[in-house]
This record gives structure tokens, C-alpha cells and sequence, in this order.
């Protein structure tokens, strides 16, 4: 008798569970859109802002790509020293 008692979940239980599961799935989504397109904060609109444009999604930029300009640029100035020498 005691291990049917282990195994009985309570009606009430299979109802009220999933809703809650529910719920906080849709807080923790909110959450995570708030944080991506940066609407926690307040924010003003300029007289040049068009209202009809949605949320910007954050521009990343990889390391790799800054330390791959600067050594073109001093590609470059390399060539333009031996050129001019």
C-alpha cells in the first residue's frame, strides 16, 4: 500500500502543473527578446526617428575582423614605405 503511495499524484497536480510550465515559458521567452533587441531601458525618440521602424538587432563584431583591418592598413603602409624607397 505505502509504495502505491509513491506513485499517486494528486488531480489537481497534472491540471495546475502544465499551466504553470506554461507560464513561466512565456515570462522567461519575454525575457530573453527584452534582453536581444535592448527594450529594457527607456527610450526617447528623436524628431528624425521614424516611428515605424522595428526593433535593431545588436551589430556584433568579431576580434578577428578589427586585428585582420589593421594588418591590411599596415600592409599597406609597409608597401607605400618600399615603394617610395
Amino acid at each position: 500500500m505505502q509504495i502505491w503511495l509513491m506513485f499517486w499524484v494528486h488531480p489537481l497536480t497534472i491540471l495546475v502543473l502544465p499551466i504553470v510550465l506554461v507560464i513561466y515559458g512565456i515570462i522567461q521567452e519575454e525575457k530573453r527578446a527584452k534582453t536581444f533587441y535592448e527594450l529594457n531601458g527607456i527610450k526617447y525618440l528623436s524628431a528624425s526617428h521614424s516611428i515605424g521602424e522595428g526593433p535593431k538587432a545588436k551589430l556584433f563584431n568579431w576580434e578577428v575582423e578589427e586585428y585582420v583591418k589593421e594588418y591590411e592598413k599596415l600592409l599597406k603602409k609597409k608597401q607605400e614605405q618600399e615603394d617610395s624607397s
